[in-house]
């Protein structure tokens, strides 16, 4: 976490550059100006790729994380039991969470035989 904190630093850091560069290509005219045309598409190009990256990495970041992974085999079939005592036949988001369940159980089975 204390990586992306510093990570968005250094890309809301280019953020600001690029939007200065871009201001000061945008208000000055053009015989009077200091930024290149390339200069100001280079501008404009890495603050898109910067904005992008903040957005994807703040996503990823506060992401929930899923609690199955921690739990082993006898808990997950504990938790499965468990669930589908309380199943009721039209109950869409019990069937899916037993589903996930089992998935989980027999992707740890499939480590577990292999490994």
């Amino acid at each position: 976490m204390e990586d992306w904190d510093k990570k968005r630093a250094e890309l809301e850091k280019k953020v600001l550059e690029s939007q200065q560069t871009i201001r000061k290509y945008e208000r000055t005219l053009r015989p009077y100006r200091e930024v290149t045309d390339s200069e100001y598409k280079k501008a404009k190009k890495r603050l898109i790729e910067a904005a992008t990256e903040i957005h994807q990495g703040d996503f990823e970041s506060n992401k929930p994380m899923d609690p199955l992974v921690d739990m082993s085999i006898s808990q997950l079939k504990e938790l499965y039991d468990k669930e589908k005592a309380e199943y009721k036949s039209n109950d869409i988001r019990k069937r899916v969470n037993l589903m996930r369940i089992q998935t989980k159980i027999q992707q740890k089975e499939n480590e577990k035989m292999e490994g």
